[in-house]
């Protein structure tokens, strides 16, 4: 099933090929400043770095951080869609799996399944606002090394036509598969 969904992603992603843009992509990937954004972003996979940032997240206070920094780091996160992706994306694999388990049931026995799937799609909307102070508290401290003005450098290149073109590809792909 995995080669399947990979399958399907770049089936998707190579309808819409733009091979500028993914040059563009994949320059800004290989340069100083992409590479360290990677990396930092990598790390939330790493169980030392999860509990380290779990420690500095229990004291998180907003305004203790730069407005200026929160600003770029919002901006970032809107144009890559960053936190919008992660909600919508953790209830379409929810909604899928509850799809298939309710479809395998006798339609008297389906009810608590339509329930939880209703129930998630009412409280989605509520979730993106979370899942934005989520990914703005991780930004903070995975890139807290990463001078602003570098990371204007990343909200410039964000919202580049390159970057968009990624950003709306993978949106697509992520929809299909």
């Amino acid at each position: 099933a995995p080669q399947r969904l990979f399958d399907r992603m770049a089936t998707s992603v190579s309808a819409a090929w733009d091979p500028d843009a993914a040059r563009e992509l994949l320059e800004f990937h290989e340069s100083w400043l992409g590479n360290r954004i990677l990396r930092a972003q990598s790390t939330r996979r790493d169980s030392r770095t999860l509990a380290k940032f779990q420690e500095w997240n229990r004291g998180f206070e907003l305004a203790s951080q730069s407005r200026e920094r929160v600003e770029l780091l919002r901006r970032i996160d809107r144009a890559l869609l960053t936190s919008q992706t992660a909600v919508w994306l953790n209830r379409a694999m929810l909604d899928a799996g509850l799809g298939s388990l309710g479809e395998s049931l006798p339609p008297e026995s389906a009810e608590p399944i339509r329930a939880l799937r209703q129930r998630y799609a009412g409280e989605e909307p509520g979730l993106y606002a979370l899942g934005e102070d989520q990914v703005l508290r991780w930004n903070l401290y995975a890139l807290r090394w990463i001078s602003n003005a570098d990371l204007e450098r990343y909200a410039r290149f964000a919202e580049s036509p390159a970057a968009q073109w990624w950003v709306v590809s993978s949106a697509r792909a992520y929809r299909v598969t």
